[in-house]
C-alpha cells in the first residue's frame, strides 16, 4: 500500500508563484491550474493506493500559545492582491479534491505539518511519501516514509551544489546531509527557521550545528551554549517538532476529521471535475481529462472499495446489537 500525503498549503503557494495564469473575467487562477496539474503528474510518477491533502485553516494555536511572534512576519511580506488570489484558489482545489478519490482534511489551528506527522506515524502503514518544499518534514523519514521536495532545494551547504527535486529516503538524508534524519530536530533548533519567525541560537548556523552533532553532541554531551540560550533551544524544539505540541483534543478533531475525510473521498464525481476545469478554462487539462482520470482510476477503485467494507462492518455491527438484544430479552424472560 502506497500513500501519498500532500501539504497543500506549500503545493498552492508553489502554483500561484509559479506562473500569472487569469481566466477569461480576469480571475487569477494560477494557483489552482498548477495545483492540479502538479497533483496530475505526482499521480502518474508515484502510482499511490491513496491520496491524502493536508490543509492549514489557520496558524496553530498550540505554537501562538507558547511563542506568539510564531510565523508573525508572513502576513506582512505577502501583497494584499496574492491573498485574496490564493484564498480564492484555495476555495476553487477545496471543490475540485471534494468531487476526487482523495481524502481531504482540514482542522481548525492545526496545520497540515501536524496532520501529516500524525497520520503517518499513528494512522497509516505501508509505504507513506510525503510532498512538500517543507525541509521540517525531515524528521518524519524512516523505514518506508520517505519525503519528496518537488521543487528542489539546496540541502547541504556546499559550494556550488544546485537545488534539484529530491525523494529522500533516510539514506539519502544521512548522504546529503552528513547526519541521520532523527538529529534534525535538534540541528533546525539550534540554527533557528527564518520563515517561521524562530530564531535560532546566537553564532550556531548550518555549518556549525552540522558539526556539533557530528562530534556527538546530541542531547548526551553539553551542547556549546550558554545557560540563558537552553530556554530558546527548549521552546524550538517544542516548536519545530511535528506534532508534539498536540493535545488528546486535538487528536480527537483529527479523527473526526480523517473518518469524513473518508468518507468523502468515495463520492467520486469526475464530471464535476470536468464543469469546473471548463468554467475556470483549464484548457490543458480539458484536453487531457481522460488521462487524467485514468491517473485516478486505481486510487477511486481503493476508496470504493474501503467504503463498502465500512458499510459491511456497520451492518454486521448493527446485525450483532440487534441479536444482543434478543438474546438479552429472552434471558429476562427465562428470569421473570
Amino acid at each position: 500500500m502506497r500513500h501519498l500525503l500532500i501539504d497543500a498549503n506549500n503545493l498552492l503557494y508553489r502554483a500561484h508563484f509559479a506562473s500569472k495564469l487569469t481566466d477569461g473575467k480576469g480571475t487569477r487562477i494560477s494557483g489552482a491550474f498548477n495545483s492540479m496539474r502538479m497533483v496530475s503528474n505526482l499521480m502518474k510518477q508515484f502510482r499511490p493506493d491513496s491520496v491524502i491533502i493536508a490543509w492549514d485553516l489557520g496558524k496553530s494555536k498550540r505554537r501562538l500559545e507558547l511563542f506568539p511572534e510564531y510565523k508573525q512576519q508572513r502576513d506582512a511580506n505577502r501583497k494584499e492582491e496574492d491573498k485574496i488570489a490564493i484564498a480564492k484558489n484555495k476555495e476553487i482545489l477545496l471543490e475540485l479534491f471534494s468531487h476526487l478519490p482523495v481524502k481531504q482534511i482540514q482542522v481548525q489551528d492545526i496545520e497540515a505539518d501536524d496532520i501529516i506527522g500524525w497520520l503517518a506515524t499513528t494512522k497509516l502503514k505501508g509505504e507513506k511519501i510525503i510532498v512538500s518544499n517543507d525541509t521540517d518534514f525531515i524528521q518524519l523519514v524512516k523505514g518506508k516514509t520517505k519525503l519528496f521536495l518537488p521543487k528542489g532545494k539546496r540541502l547541504t551547504a556546499k559550494k556550488g551544489e544546485k537545488a534539484r527535486p529530491y525523494l529522500l529516503s533516510e539514506k539519502k538524508i544521512e548522504r546529503y546531509l552528513g547526519f541521520p534524519a532523527k538529529h534534525y530536530i535538534l540541528w533546525k533548533s539550534l540554527v533557528g527557521d527564518k520563515s517561521d519567525n524562530i530564531n535560532g541560537i546566537h553564532g550556531i548556523g548550518p555549518v556549525k550545528a552540522t558539526g556539533i552533532i557530528l562530534n556527538g553532541i546530541t542531547g548526551k554531551k553539553k551542547l556549546p551554549i550558554k545557560p540563558e540560550e537552553q530556554a530558546i533551544l527548549d521552546r524550538n524544539k517544542y516548536l519545530i517538532a511535528i506534532g508534539a505540541i498536540l493535545q488528546d483534543e486535538d487528536v480527537k478533531d483529527m479523527q473526526k476529521a480523517y473518518r469524513l475525510a473518508k468518507v468523502q473521498a468515495s463520492k467520486v464525481r469526475f464530471s464535476q471535475v470536468r464543469k469546473i476545469f471548463n468554467k475556470y478554462k483549464f484548457q490543458s487539462l480539458i484536453y487531457q481529462i481522460d488521462e487524467f482520470e485514468m491517473r485516478f482510476k486505481k486510487v477511486t477503485r481503493k476508496v470504493k472499495d474501503e467504503e463498502q467494507k465500512r458499510k459491511e462492518r456497520k451492518e454486521n455491527k448493527g446485525g450483532k446489537e440487534v441479536i444482543g438484544k434478543i438474546k438479552t430479552k429472552k434471558k429476562k424472560r427465562k428470569e421473570d
